[in-house]
């Protein structure tokens, strides 16, 4: 029996599926954008899908029409005003798309559900819409935790060389990228970076560790500090408070003797407690690698 595919509900269903996989990149890469442009990229994903009413492509046209409307959507979300967050932001989609095909592919092996259309990499259900909303936020969920799991492992097993430069003083650590680390100024809207006091304070004098610690107001006659303190809110799941920043004269980071980033669009701010259980002096900021360099 030939199964029969409604447009309404091809369109519907790979507007919801292409709108959570670009909101999954949103969150897994720490990008902000406008939900209008999520909306157009997952419109312009959607209305690809149509290639289903196709006669069927062999693998590799399948492929490159992938791609391309991987690329087109992907632009159309983000723009590309970075070339390199822009190719970031393409495999991370790409990457989403082959894990939720993946799922879907398990669930047809399982189950063989009714109403299930697979054509050129297009997935169609002949389901109500409920169950549609349900089952496409369930899914992103299982995304975004894989997602967040495989990024953790990848970022924990590489770790940096950084300097930070203030009034001619510098200290070289190690650094860790931490992606829950999405602290920013919100005056510049430089990413915040966050040191072991151990690790920073070779920079001041005591007096100029014990402001930075303190939980006061920025006051306007703190010598080297002064005009380059920012009070940095936080929050996680346990504590809620926050924390001085200073700004350097510049941050490197280096990994295998490489120079990876050099900028000055930077906050610093001294941890709370130690974290020498990471073996690191610096938890990084996903966001300083996207910072204007020098």
């Amino acid at each position: 029996m030939k199964q029969v595919v409604y447009v309404d509900i091809l369109l519907t269903t790979n507007l919801l599926v292409n709108y959570f996989l670009l909101l999954s990149c949103t969150k897994l890469l720490k990008t902000q954008t406008k939900r209008l442009r999520l909306f157009l990229g997952a419109t312009a994903g959607s209305a690809a899908s149509l290639v289903i009413f196709l006669p069927e492509m062999n693998f590799f046209g399948g492929i490159a029409f992938k791609l391309t409307t991987a690329l087109a959507i992907v632009y159309i979300s983000f723009g590309m005003k970075n070339f390199k967050k822009f190719v970031k932001l393409f495999f991370a989609f790409i990457a989403a798309n082959f894990i939720f095909a993946g799922s879907m592919m398990a669930l047809w092996m399982a189950f063989k559900p009714g109403g299930m259309v697979i054509n050129n990499n297009v997935v169609y259900f002949d389901i109500s819409v409920p169950v549609l909303i349900v089952s496409t936020v369930v899914c992103y969920g299982f995304v975004i935790t894989i997602s967040r799991i495989v990024a953790r492992r990848s970022s924990s097993e590489v770790k940096y060389t950084v300097t930070i430069v203030f009034d001619t003083l510098s200290v070289v650590g190690s650094g860790y990228l931490d992606t829950g680390n999405s602290l920013t100024d919100c005056f510049s809207g430089f990413p915040v970076i966050i040191a072991n006091k151990k690790f920073v304070e070779k920079l001041f004098f005591a007096s100029e560790i014990t402001y930075l610690q303190e939980k006061t107001a920025v006051s306007e006659n703190e010598g080297r500090l002064k005009n380059r303190v920012r009070i940095i809110p936080f929050g996680t799941i346990k504590e809620q408070g926050i924390l001085k920043a200073f700004k350097p004269d510049f941050v490197t980071i280096e990994k295998d003797h490489k120079l990876v980033c050099k900028t000055n669009e930077v906050y610093v701010a001294i941890g709370i407690r130690n974290f020498d259980s990471l073996d690191c002096d610096v938890l990084l900021n996903p966001k300083i690698f996207e910072s204007k360099e020098m």
